[in-house]
């Protein structure tokens, strides 16, 4: 493995650890930059959803899963994977024991989306992380 993807698989694993002491700003704050760069990494997303739906934005997760969700068939042809539908279930049914876990974590391939982030109308990850992190208007209700 490359450098590059030894560092976003630590990006990841700083994510969880994150999650698990509670800090889901930073989470939403650092993996929204990850995510710009590389919009087809499942697990950063999953753990983005994650944050956001434990800030209380759970639109916002489920928007995050949706504009992933295009990504993947526009660029690659392909559904997302089990572990990121199954955190995307958890958080349309409020599953109140929903954690990042470690079903899947390896990484997926990643390309730069040809459209870019935002498109479409989506919010960007920058104004999802503007949003649930106080830098911008309060999430959807």
């Amino acid at each position: 493995e490359g450098l590059d993807a030894r560092r976003l698989m630590a990006a990841d694993v700083k994510a969880e650890a994150d999650l698990e002491l509670g800090r889901y700003a930073t989470v939403v704050t650092e993996l929204s930059a990850l995510l710009i760069a590389h919009p087809l990494r499942e697990r950063s997303r999953g753990l983005a959803m994650l944050a956001l739906d434990r800030l209380g934005c759970r639109a916002d997760a489920l928007g995050l899963y949706r504009s992933g969700e295009q990504a993947l068939r526009c660029e690659l042809g392909i559904e997302p994977g089990g572990w990121l539908r199954g955190v995307h279930e958890r958080i349309l049914t409020g599953d109140p024991g929903i954690g990042a876990g470690t079903d899947d974590p390896r990484p997926r391939p990643f390309r730069r989306m040809m459209h870019g982030p935002g498109a479409g109308g989506a919010p960007t990850m920058t104004e999802w992380s503007n949003r649930c992190t106080g830098r911008g208007a309060s999430c959807y209700p």
